[in-house]
């Protein structure tokens, strides 16, 4: 009787296995490790899909899954890069991303669009007539293109209505037998919002596979907390941390909140924000799920039915908790503990200026004017306005330094800062930029509108402001120069190019006074030019002009044989 039953359950997997092919195949010829999982917690968005390493090389076929037609061609100097999505007659289009370049009929195209339009980046939208595929057709090569932070392929399966990613490992099997790992607990007291309190981390212990507990007892003498939790989970073969799938909070052997990630819209993927412990990740604590729901936060996965996650610890003595932490193949951990219920002693903050998040808010400062618009906050906040005069930098400073909010608190919709300049030289103007100086000191820039005196720019974060000028040019070097500036035996000319501030807006080039394709690579600072032919043999001159966002401007030339 058990051999019947183990043959009929291997019957059934290879049935299954069979279907999931039929469906779609991988998208590359070697065996798939995975890097980065769907839904998994990234700067400021949920990860769009897998990332299949690619041993650390470029180069691999790259295969479509299904049979269809491409239906948009993106090449950009980060995000993707070089990318192709094919849309599929079964209501599904996959997506190829960081590729090094695309198949040679592709590669033609969109190297005629580039000239066309005169840009390297073009984003093409076509009909299904246009590019026909079959499943298992090549249609490009494994890269490291975009924003890409290594050989790898980022590959997606979206619903096509919607462009809606959904987990690509419902039909990618990949072998996954370890448990999830969990690291951390940080506890807040949510009584006067999760933003005003700095919560408490705890360790975890690890029991045996898949069990933890901590230490000793959680105590709190709040009447509401709220739970954060540190986990990964890893794949076979991989040691990259990467995402769980789904969590499961219990208390008192109540199902209190749950979620699984099976689709996550690029439309909501930044309220990632609301859905982790944000003060404390960018203090450098590492990255914590949250356990509770904020009012602000409008996560699909977490629509009704749900409860909010909130553990109210008024007239209760004692606690117990439960999470599981499950992965998409179905390994679970489970970590234990007791919270005991202190006498609540806590009192009720007291708000300079209280900002909530189903409404418009509004700061009108001598010197600065800021609006907040309804949906922008996760939750209530104090904004803690400060206006200072004794803050340094680098920068030439022409106005106050007004310090809004936290840099803590993250925003999902963009606000309007405005700050009036002082003393600021009228042929400066257009020079200026907001400056944002965080805790570290570190600056980053705002370009904008003047609204009379005030430079106006729209921004989602917070911090110290203050107006300062970008009045330096770019810098453009040749890399790899020839000896001579004799091309002759190099596949490529190329150039290194930065700014100091304000950052590149655009660039320029070419060749005895027609334009020419420059690829950039923007994670290298780096422009080339691949020769493919358009440039006869001989001597010659290329001109390139980069502008930065305030209109400084550079020019190169250089002349060279090919």
């Amino acid at each position: 009787m058990k051999k019947f039953y183990l043959f009929f359950f291997i019957l059934f997997s290879l049935q299954l296995q069979a279907q999931v092919e039929s469906e779609f195949r991988s998208p590359l010829g070697i065996p798939l490790y995975i890097s980065g999982t769907f839904a998994e917690l990234r700067g400021n968005h949920f990860h769009g899909g897998l990332d299949i390493k690619t041993n650390g090389k470029e180069g691999y076929r790259v295969y479509a899954a299904k049979e269809g037609f491409i239906s948009r061609i993106k090449v950009q100097a980060g995000g993707y890069g070089y990318a192709l999505y094919v849309e599929h007659p079964n209501g599904y289009t996959t997506v190829y991303g960081h590729l090094s370049k695309f198949n040679d009929e592709i590669t033609e195209y969109v190297k005629q669009q580039q000239y066309s339009k005169q840009s390297f980046e073009v984003d093409l939208y076509l009909g299904p007539n246009q590019f026909p595929v079959d499943r298992g057709e090549v249609i490009g090569l494994s890269g490291n293109s975009g924003s890409s932070g290594g050989p790898h392929l980022h590959y997606e399966i979206r619903k096509t209505a919607g462009q809606i990613p959904i987990n690509p490992l419902k039909y990618t099997p990949v072998k996954d037998d370890i448990n999830p790992t969990i690291y951390g607990l940080r506890i807040h007291n949510l009584q006067n919002g999760f933003y005003q309190s700095s919560g408490t981390t705890y360790d975890v212990s690890y029991n045996s596979p898949g069990k933890y507990s901590l230490s000793q007892p959680v105590a709190s003498n709040a009447p509401v907390i709220g739970i954060s939790l540190k986990a990964i989970d890893k794949l076979n073969g991989s040691n990259n941390s990467n995402g769980f799938y789904s969590l499961k909070l219990f208390v008192d052997g109540q199902l209190l909140y749950e979620y699984e990630k099976a689709e996550v819209s690029y439309g909501e993927t930044r309220m990632l924000n609301a859905h982790i412990d944000y003060p404390e990740k960018k203090r450098g604590g590492g990255t914590y799920t949250n356990l509770f729901k904020l009012p602000g936060n409008h996560l699909n996965f977490l629509q009704p039915p749900y409860n909010d996650g909130r553990i109210w610890l008024s007239q209760y003595p004692e606690r117990a908790v439960r999470i599981e932490v499950c992965d998409y193949a179905g390994n679970i951990s489970t970590l234990k503990f007791k919270i005991i219920a202190r006498e609540n002693s806590e009192p009720l903050d007291v708000f300079s200026r209280l900002f909530l998040s189903d409404r418009n808010n509004y700061l009108n400062e001598d010197g600065i004017r800021v609006t907040v618009p309804a949906g922008a906050l996760y939750d209530k906040v104090d904004i803690g306005f400060e206006k200072k005069n004794d803050l340094t930098t680098s920068y030439p400073a022409y106005s106050h330094f007004y310090k809004v909010a936290s840099e803590e608190i993250p925003l999902q919709k963009f606000m309007t800062v405005e700050v009036r300049e002082e003393n600021l030289p009228t042929d400066l103007k257009s020079k200026a930029v907001l400056a944002n100086i965080d805790s570290r000191g570190r600056v980053d820039v705002n370009t904008g509108n003047w609204n009379g005196d005030y430079l106006q720019v729209r921004t989602r974060n917070f911090g110290t402001y203050f107006i300062t000028t970008d009045t330096t040019d770019p810098v453009i070097s040749v890399y790899r120069q020839a000896g001579g500036n004799n091309y002759k035996a190099h596949s490529t000319i190329e150039f290194k190019i930065s700014d100091n501030l304000s950052g590149i807006d655009s660039y320029r080039a070419e060749v005895d006074g027609k334009w020419i394709l420059m690829n950039y690579d923007r994670k290298r600072n780096l422009l080339y030019h691949e020769f493919d032919g358009r440039i006869d043999s001989g001597e010659h001159e290329i001109v390139l002009t980069v502008k930065d966002n305030v209109g400084n401007s550079t020019t190169k030339q250089l002349t060279f044989i090919k």
